[in-house]
């Protein structure tokens, strides 16, 4: 494993205990610091810490057009950056993350974000399993 992948799985174990708290921002927040940042379609911040240092995580679902002969298909990607003082430190793509795995946190993130436990109230489903 090397240290993107160790990188992503803390920040994965974090997720699923609740350390990390994730809150859903407006997609067009940190368009200075995106790749091409109006594709983005929901976009979801969290506060990183390590060594007593806080790092913004942004974990992005972007759109992504692909334009062949005859067809022309929309999917969606999943991104994750992780940012130092307003500046982008690196990403956690698909050169270091497999898609799958990114795709696996933001379906950890989503439903436990912010604004979903206002519309659902629900608590965090690792807390609940671990009490039961």
């Amino acid at each position: 494993m090397n240290e993107y992948e160790r990188l992503f799985a803390e920040i994965v174990e974090r997720t699923k205990d609740g350390s990390l708290q994730w809150r859903q921002v407006p997609r067009k927040d940190n368009a200075e610091l995106l790749l091409n940042a109006d594709t983005v379609i929901r976009q979801f911040e969290a506060i990183f810490t390590r060594d007593d240092h806080p790092y913004k995580l942004l974990l992005l679902e972007k759109r992504v057009i692909e334009e062949g002969w005859f067809l022309r298909s929309e999917r969606r990607t999943p991104e994750l950056h992780i940012v130092d003082d307003g500046e982008l430190l690196t990403s956690l793509d698909r050169l270091y993350i497999h898609p799958d795995d990114i795709r696996s946190l933001l379906g950890l993130v989503e439903p436990h974000a912010d604004r979903s436990r206002r519309l659902f109230g629900t608590t965090h489903p690792y807390r609940a399993a671990r009490q039961a």
